[in-house]
């Protein structure tokens, strides 16, 4: 039977990523990032609802894409991306939960050897249902398209369990 300490958790930061849990070859849950909005009309984590989600693990590998600014991104985007990847790490100081940093450009360049990679979110979206072919990535019930979070946060939990803990 297999325990808590073989389920990954991977996290694509940012309002428009995801959280999803793996053990093995299951998906255990996939939840879009918990977003709020705040007074000044800006989004950001929703932290009580991420930690309702990471607590029901404490025992779980977490993998954290790392957070980077990006030549096209503003200041004050750059300023909440990087706001909201030191709320992500604070959360899991809090609850004591292990995880680990990856960089976008590490997972991708081994899970999307065989894809063409121009476009990541298309390749994302590719990969993930070849390897998980019975799970549905759409956000919602009304949804038609596959949500490119959920697809990173799952090659990113992937990632962490055949490729950086594998063999411990």
């Amino acid at each position: 039977m297999a325990t808590k300490s073989d389920i990954f958790i991977g996290v694509d930061g940012g309002n428009h990523g995801a959280i999803v849990g793996l053990q093995g070859k299951k998906v255990l849950f996939k939840d879009v990032m918990p977003i709020m909005q705040t007074t000044d009309s800006r989004n950001e984590y929703d932290c009580g609802k991420i930690i309702e989600i990471l607590a029901k693990y404490p025992d779980a590998t977490v993998i954290l894409e790392k957070a980077h600014a990006m030549p096209k991104l503003g200041t004050v985007q750059a300023f909440n991306f990087g706001k909201s990847f030191g709320m992500m790490l604070g959360i899991l100081t809090a609850l004591r939960i292990r995880y680990h940093i990856v960089h976008a450009r590490t997972w991708q360049t081994i899970l999307f050897r065989d894809q063409p990679h121009g476009d990541t979110k298309k390749a994302s979206r590719i990969v993930a249902q070849r390897l998980f072919p019975g799970e549905n990535f759409v956000p919602t019930a009304r949804s038609k398209k596959a949500h490119d979070g959920l697809t990173d946060a799952t090659l990113i939990a992937y990632f962490g369990q055949t490729h950086l803990y594998a063999n411990k």
